[in-house]
């Protein structure tokens, strides 16, 4: 019921309750953090005084006791200068010096042989040894100005302190000189130290014994001292170990009364005492009361002008939202018209796309019958090429060859030239042998009878010089043709190695152009290879186009549904600023029309793509 209530509550009632709201909890934020770093702030510095004034206090009562220590000192140095140690000198002297230091409230000397003069007139009993007296004992062991811990006198009841000096005289210690000194007025000092209304001053000795402390469970009494890390069963005993530090340490712990509170102590170097402070925790709290009221009253102030401010910031704001559902409103209209438009469009682009895929798939096929047609031309014509090559250096060869013949046939004529001229000399010897031969027949027929041998060899010379040249001209006849046919010879191997120099020429020509061939071939193999690759990638876009096609019909649906969403966001909008149902209501059935008839269009175009 109540959320149903706050569901009908305007929306400016809303808005100022909201940022009042956000303001409260933005002010209580930054309040508390105000507060805990001033808590923080105040603490540190409460630390600091609470720590400056127990140094201070340990600092007063270490020079005191430093004071009375320095005076024992020349006290010593002083018998050592004189030398005189009778008993009636050091008894006046004793007196002497009491009078002139009120703060002691006895003076007295043991020597080591056991004499013992005090200078209140104070005569021991026979059995009495002041060797083994504490101050004696102690002093001896240092070896040095030494206090003793605080004890009760057994006279006066008074807290008091011994402190004693050895008498070095001719380099040897002869007793020791002491005096007693009353820690009376030092414990009033520790009584009236304040630390706040509620804060407290106490005092430990070197043992950790309570010498001055408010709480009487606490205080010396004639049974002994109470030890600060026995009390309450131990509860400050985690705080000893700090409590020989040279300089002041704080820490915090329950106290006697149960309360939290924050401990300062500072040690008093001189007899290695204590002194503390302790202050609760709650004091630290009452000077941030006057932060608490100031920020209440700061709370108040900032609550109401935030409601002012809230109340005409919220009132602009409507104004300026009722302009901006109108907008909306239009905005919305002219998406849900678009998306109308866009989703006509893509079934358009899908089913050309779709022409488009298959008439360059077609393309792609035919190219790439042509190509392997290419292919095969390009490997013929490198076929051919190569052939031509192989004829040109037939060519090249039978050129070569018939170079070589008309070379041999030159030769041929030549050896034929040198037998003629051969022939000719033997034809010629022969035709010689025959006249000799005569001219021996006419002679061996003058010779008669005698010569007839010698005419019948000229006869048989004769006829073999006749035989002779009848051979000589028919090789002559035979050398001279063959010498004409080697001319022919010659004659036409020139002819044939010229006509095969032409063809060896040609066939190079032909070789080179068939190499054209081939390279045009090989380029336009490579150019329908790219043509091809390019239709593929054409053919991939076109489908990727196809699909975007496809991709923006369903998001012009996609946008037919925000543009109906939006149609309902503005509803709400106008409804929530200012409560009225009705006040869009014509424009959602003219943009809920539009939304239908996109859808419809878009379902169409699906219906063409597939």
């Amino acid at each position: 019921m109540k959320w149903k209530n706050w569901s009908s509550t305007s929306f400016r009632t809303k808005a100022i309750l909201v940022v009042c709201l956000v303001s409260l909890l933005s002010l209580a934020i930054a309040s508390v953090i105000n507060y805990s770093l001033s808590y923080q702030s105040m603490a540190a510095e409460s630390k600091q005084t609470m720590t400056e004034a127990a140094a201070k206090y340990a600092a007063t009562i270490n020079g005191w006791l430093s004071q009375q220590g320095k005076v024992v000192d020349e006290m010593e140095i002083d018998l050592e200068r004189n030398g005189k140690f009778d008993d009636k000198y050091l008894m006046d002297w004793l007196i002497f010096k009491m009078k002139s230091n009120p703060s002691f409230g006895d003076a007295y000397i043991g020597f080591i042989d056991k004499r013992f003069i005090d200078g209140d007139g104070w005569h021991p009993p026979a059995d009495f040894d002041c060797t083994q007296r504490p101050w004696y004992l102690q002093a001896t062991a240092n070896n040095k100005l030494t206090f003793t811990e605080p004890y009760r006198d057994g006279v006066t009841g008074k807290m008091a302190v011994s402190i004693g000096k050895p008498i070095n005289y001719n380099g040897a210690v002869i007793g020791i000189m002491a005096v007693d000194i009353y820690v009376d007025s030092l414990t009033d000092v520790v009584k009236n130290a304040k630390m706040g209304s509620d804060g407290y001053a106490f005092l430990l000795d070197g043992q950790n014994n309570y010498l001055v402390h408010p709480f009487a469970d606490f205080q010396p009494t004639e049974k002994g001292f109470k030890k600060f890390d026995l009390v309450l069963g131990g509860r400050f005993k985690s705080m000893v170990a700090q409590l020989n530090q040279e300089h002041a340490f704080f820490t915090a712990a329950r106290d006697y009364d149960n309360t939290k509170k924050y401990f300062v102590m500072a040690p008093i170097p001189a007899v290695h005492w204590t002194f503390g402070f302790a202050m609760p925790e709650a004091a630290f709290a009452k000077k941030l009361s006057g932060l608490i009221i100031g920020f209440l009253i700061a709370a108040a102030v900032s609550l109401v002008i935030t409601f002012l401010l809230a109340y005409f910031f919220v009132a602009s704001l409507i104004h300026a939202l009722n302009k901006m559902v109108t907008s909306l409103n239009e905005i919305a209209r002219q998406v849900a018209a678009a998306s109308t438009q866009l989703s006509a469009s893509s079934g358009q682009l899908s089913q050309g796309s779709a022409e488009q895929a298959s008439a360059i798939e077609e393309t792609s096929s035919t190219l790439q019958e042509a190509a392997s047609m290419f292919k095969q031309s390009n490997t013929n014509t490198s076929q051919a090429a190569l052939l031509s090559e192989q004829a040109k250096e037939s060519a090249y060869k039978s050129g070569s060859g018939m170079q070589e013949m008309t070379s041999s046939m030159e030769e041929i004529k030549k050896s034929s030239d040198r037998i003629a001229k051969i022939i000719k000399v033997i034809d010629d010897i022969a035709f010689q042998t025959n006249i000799l031969a005569l001219n021996a027949a006419i002679e061996a027929a003058r010779a008669g009878e005698a010569g007839m041998g010698f005419a019948v060899v000229a006869e048989e010379v004769r006829n073999l010089a006749q035989r002779s040249a009848q051979a000589a001209k028919d090789t002559t006849v035979i050398i001279e043709s063959n010498i004409e046919l080697s001319a022919k010879g010659v004659s036409v191997a020139g002819k044939v190695r010229k006509d095969l120099t032409e063809i060896t020429s040609q066939a190079t020509k032909v070789n080179e152009l068939m190499n054209e061939v081939s390279a045009a071939s090989q380029e336009q193999v490579q150019g329908v290879e790219q043509v091809s690759k390019a239709m593929t990638q054409i053919e991939n876009v076109t489908q990727q186009n196809a699909a975007s096609a496809e991709e923006s019909a369903a998001a012009s649906e996609e946008l037919n549904a925000q543009a109906d969403s939006m149609r309902k966001i503005v509803q709400e909008l106008a409804e929530l600023v200012n409560g009225a149902k009705n006040t869009l209501q014509n424009s959602n059935i003219n943009i809920g029309h539009l939304v239908h008839s996109s859808n419809f269009n878009s379902k169409q175009s699906e219906k063409g793509n597939h």
